[in-house]
């Protein structure tokens, strides 16, 4: 025998934050939200089965992005003449290829002034576990200029232009 509608009345109690399904016969008929009581109208035998199940949380998984970092600096001043060199290392150690950016480093003198751009780099994209060096040459040997220790700032992607995983991590 069947029986082409049936109605089910639900007397039951739902947590208040939890969606709920009704399956019968394993399909899904019904939602059901923070309500404690409902009435479902749906097709079913006299032999079905009735669940009423929460709904889970699915995960979203984390969006695979690039991040670019500093990985390595390095600074020789080959004859200790006020003009040095800064090599620097960009990577790439996201979980996806970064598309066009550019680097900038800068220069502050010990008088804690403005820094002063000094080198800016383009990029075409560094694809993922990718690196690639830079060199830029800086000079600190005018009369003008205070004696003491420089600041060098080395920004990966300094104008923004890669939506990465971390964006706090791309200054040196």
């Amino acid at each position: 025998m069947r029986i082409l509608l049936a109605t089910l009345h639900l007397v039951f109690g739902l947590a208040a934050s939890t969606p709920h399904v009704v399956i019968a016969n394993g399909t899904v008929v019904d939602t059901l939200s923070s309500s404690s009581a409902g009435s479902l109208t749906f097709e079913s035998d006299l032999r079905g089965r009735f669940e009423i199940m929460p709904v889970g949380e699915v995960p979203i998984p984390p969006t695979e992005c690039p991040d670019l970092v500093v990985t390595t600096v390095h600074a020789e001043a080959p004859c200790n003449n006020g003009r040095w060199d800064v090599t620097f290392t960009i990577a790439n150690v996201g979980q996806a290829p970064a598309g066009a950016f550019r680097s900038r480093v800068t220069l502050q003198s010990p008088a804690g002034e403005e820094p002063s751009i000094k080198c800016e780099y383009d990029y075409a994209g560094l694809p993922v576990g990718a690196s690639e060096d830079r060199t830029c040459k800086l000079a600190t040997n005018r009369p003008d200029e205070p004696v003491g220790q420089w600041r060098v700032r080395i920004i990966a992607d300094h104008q923004g232009q890669v939506a990465e995983s971390d964006e706090t991590n791309n200054e040196w």
